[in-house]
């Protein structure tokens, strides 16, 4: 059967469940060595601070929630290459640019879950936001053919998942705050002081204040007041891993 005889490529246009557009996507990425797929939106931001989030229900796999917590969105090469490339691009390709261990360590923590290769399908300007298509396999086909699929397929999967989320997924800033950070966000909007704070979580006024400081510059704000608003903004509130 010809690839784009697929019935993903009719599948993505009905009004189908998620559930079966995703599994249809799989089925059809599975030819080319994928084992998982997720679709993401980046918000625009300095390119030393991209925001990240997973739009679709799949992310919420077991590396993706290793991937939130452990923060490494902060030194993911892919990331960054996916903010300044428009073209699809495979693992291999920004590899080389690794420099640091911490930026190993995001492949190594991919790899932990059997996912040694992957190719990234970058997506600008739909509903006015960058994203992407990121493909994980244990190793992917890599000739023109396997890469022009994925590309369209990333790009159809991303357009769906996107949709379906409403188009802005509004705890993207979620991605950014470590699980300590979580935690003081809630309890700042809850009223507490930064004494109180301190003697809630078993840590130093200082080291609350210290990060109060991190998270306004994570969430982009200048005050408390400014750092509530968002807060509601984004319904952290009703967040249940900020008490984790």
């Amino acid at each position: 059967m010809n690839v784009f005889e697929h019935p993903f490529f009719k599948d993505v246009k009905r009004d189908l469940s998620y559930e079966v557009v995703e599994q249809s996507m799989l089925d059809l990425a599975s030819q080319y060595g994928v084992v998982s797929a997720s679709s993401a939106q980046i918000r625009g931001a300095p390119m030393d601070k991209p925001l990240i989030a997973a739009v679709n229900r799949n992310t919420e796999t077991e590396y993706i929630s290793v991937y939130k917590r452990e923060g490494l969105a902060h030194n993911d090469v892919a990331l960054q290459r996916a903010l300044k490339q428009e073209d699809p691009f495979y693992w291999s390709d920004v590899k080389p640019d690794i420099k640091r261990k911490e930026e190993r360590a995001v492949f190594d923590a991919a790899a932990d879950f059997g996912y040694e290769d992957g190719i990234v399908v970058p997506f600008f300007g739909y509903a006015g936001r960058s994203g992407l298509t990121s493909f994980m396999g244990k190793k992917l086909r890599n000739d023109p053919e396997a890469k022009g699929v994925l590309e369209l397929v990333g790009q159809k999967f991303y357009r769906f998942t996107v949709q379906r989320s409403n188009a802005v997924n509004e705890n993207m800033e979620l991605l950014w705050l470590t699980d300590r950070q979580k935690q003081i966000v809630y309890w700042v909007a809850e009223g507490k002081t930064d004494d109180e704070i301190a003697t809630i979580l078993g840590i130093s006024k200082n080291t609350v204040g210290r990060h109060q400081e991190k998270i306004r510059e994570k969430l982009d704000v200048r005050n408390k007041i400014e750092m509530l608003r968002k807060v509601i903004q984004l319904d952290l509130l009703n967040q249940s891993e900020f008490l984790d």
